[in-house]
C-alpha cells in the first residue's frame, strides 16, 4: 500500500501484552504504507525464540522493526519494588516536565494504576527523543495502561484498539472505563463493540470510537481443498484456548443429535488450554455421549496446519456463546479465514459476528447455545451441496470485499491521521 495518499504520522510505538498474528499483519501493512513503528512487549510474554518464530518470513521482520522489551516484572512486582526500580526514569521524567509527571501520578493513584504509571515512566524515558508521535495499544489491558501513561508523559496522543474479552469481561471494569475515557481515540473491531462500550462505560465514547473490522490477506491462505467422491463429510471447529465462549459443549450436543439421526460425518476440534484440563474434560464428555471416533480433539496445532485442515473440511463451525463471565467473541479471525477460503461457515447471532456473516447469504447463523438449531444448520449443508457451495462462494466474496488487510490498514492510518492533525503532528 502506498503512502502517497497524504500525510502520515512519522512513528507509532505499539505497546502490547502479547503479539497476535493479526497484529503482525497489521504492523506489516502499516510499515508498507510508509510509517515507522516500534513494538514493546514484556520479556515474560515474548522470549527471543518465540519472537523469531512468530516473525519468521514476515514483511515485518524483513523491515527491521525495532523490538524492545519492557521490564519483565512491570505487572507483577510490588508497587514499592517498582518504585525503587523505576526511580531513575521517574526522576528524568519529572525533570523534563514536572506538570505532566504530577498529573499522571495523581491520575494513577486515583484509579489504582500506579505500577503502570511507573512502568510508563520507564518507557517514556526510552522513547523520548526517538520521534514517537503516537502510542498505540491493542486490548484494554495491562499494557494499555502503561502505554497511556507513557504517552501522557511524552505529550503525544494515546490510542487503543478494543477487541472482546478486554471490554466484555475485564477484571477491573472501573479501570477500563477510566482508560477509555482518557484515550485520545478509540478504535474497535465492530459496530457492536462501539455500542457496547457506550452502554457500559459511558455514552460519550460512542462519538469518540472509530469502527474498522480486522482484515486478512487471502493470498496467504491455502486454496480450498476439493473433497473426493465418497469421502465422509467433515466439520472443523477452531476453539482457541478451548474457552467456554467458543461453545464446544453446544457443538458436542449438536453432533450427538446428528448421530442419532443416522448421519455419517466427522468433526475435529482444534485448540487446547494451557494446562490441558479443559481438553481432557471435553474429550471425556465426547466419549461419554457416544461421540468417540466421530468427534476428535486434535489439540493445539500450528497456524499452517490449522488452516490446511479448515481448507479441506466440508463445513466450518464456530458456535460462539456468551460465557458465564460475560466473555464472548468479537468478530473471530478464524471465521474470516474459513470464509476467505470458500468454506461454508456456521456461527451464531452474537456480538459482531452478524457483521461478518449475513444469515442465509454468506453463511448460516443460529441462536447461541441452541444445539438443535445448530444441528439443523449442519445437516442442511450436508444435505444440499449447491447451498453449501453458494454460501461458501458468497462468504469468500464478503471477506475479499470488506475484510482485506490493506483496507483495514488504511482505516487505521486514517484514524491516527485524524487524531494527529489537530496537533500538527502529521508528516508527508
Amino acid at each position: 500500500m502506498s503512502s502517497s495518499g497524504g500525510a502520515l504520522p512519522l512513528r507509532v510505538s505499539y505497546v502490547l501484552d502479547f503479539l497476535p498474528t493479526y497484529v503482525v499483519r497489521e504492523a506489516a501493512e502499516v510499515i508498507a504504507a510508509g510509517l515507522a513503528i516500534d513494538i514493546h512487549l514484556p520479556v515474560s510474554g515474548m522470549t527471543d525464540g518465540l519472537w523469531e518464530r512468530v516473525m519468521e518470513g514476515t514483511e515485518l521482520l524483513e523491515s527491521g522493526v525495532v523490538r524492545r522489551d519492557v521490564r519483565k516484572d512491570w505487572c507483577t512486582a510490588s508497587a514499592c519494588g517498582m518504585l525503587l526500580q523505576a526511580m531513575p526514569s521517574a526522576v528524568r521524567n519529572f525533570a523534563v516536565h514536572p506538570v505532566r509527571f504530577s498529573r499522571g501520578a495523581l491520575h494513577s493513584l486515583r484509579h489504582g494504576t500506579f505500577r503502570y504509571f511507573l512502568a510508563g515512566a520507564e518507557l517514556a524515558a526510552r522513547l523520548r527523543g526517538t520521534g514517537t508521535s503516537l502510542v498505540h495499544s491493542h486490548f484494554a489491558r495491562d499494557a494499555a495502561h502503561m502505554a497511556f501513561h507513557a504517552a501522557a508523559l511524552l505529550g503525544v496522543p494515546f490510542t487503543l484498539t478494543t477487541h472482546a474479552t478486554d471490554i466484555f469481561s475485564p477484571e477491573q471494569p472501573d479501570r477500563v472505563k477510566a482508560l477509555l475515557s482518557a484515550a485520545d481515540g478509540i478504535h474497535t473491531i465492530s459496530a457492536f463493540n462501539r455500542e457496547y462500550m457506550a452502554d457500559r462505560y459511558g455514552a460519550g465514547l460512542r462519538a469518540r470510537t472509530t469502527v474498522s473490522v480486522l482484515g486478512l490477506d487471502p493470498s496467504a491462505l491455502p486454496p480450498r481443498a476439493v473433497a473426493t467422491h465418497g469421502e465422509i463429510p467433515s466439520f472443523v471447529c477452531t476453539a482457541s484456548g478451548l474457552v467456554p465462549k467458543k461453545g464446544v459443549e453446544t457443538l458436542l450436543e449438536a453432533c450427538r443429535i446428528l448421530l442419532d439421526r443416522g448421519i455419517r460425518f466427522t468433526c475435529t476440534v482444534l485448540g487446547s488450554d494451557a494446562g490441558g484440563e479443559r481438553l481432557d474434560h471435553l474429550r471425556k464428555a465426547a466419549a461419554e455421549t457416544g461421540l468417540a471416533g466421530t468427534v476428535t480433539f486434535a489439540g493445539l496445532r500450528s497456524s499452517a496446519e490449522t488452516l490446511q485442515r479448515v481448507s479441506g473440511c466440508t463445513v466450518f463451525v464456530l458456535p460462539s456463546v456468551r460465557a458465564p463471565s460475560n466473555d464472548m467473541d468479537g468478530i473471530p479471525v478464524s471465521l474470516m479465514e474459513s470464509m476467505a477460503m470458500g468454506v461454508p461457515s456456521i456461527s451464531t447471532r452474537l456480538s459482531g459476528i452478524p457483521e461478518l456473516i449475513e444469515d442465509g447469504v454468506s453463511g448460516i447463523l443460529v441462536e447461541p447455545g441452541n444445539p438443535a438449531e445448530l444441528a439443523a444448520a449442519m445437516e442442511s449443508l450436508l444435505a444440499d451441496s449447491s447451498l453449501a457451495a453458494r454460501l461458501g462462494s458468497a462468504g469468500r466474496e464478503k471477506v475479499l470485499s470488506c475484510f482485506s488487510i490493506d483496507r483495514y490498514a488504511r482505516d487505521l492510518i486514517s484514524f491516527w491521521r485524524g487524531i494527529l492533525a489537530p496537533k500538527g503532528e502529521v508528516h508527508p
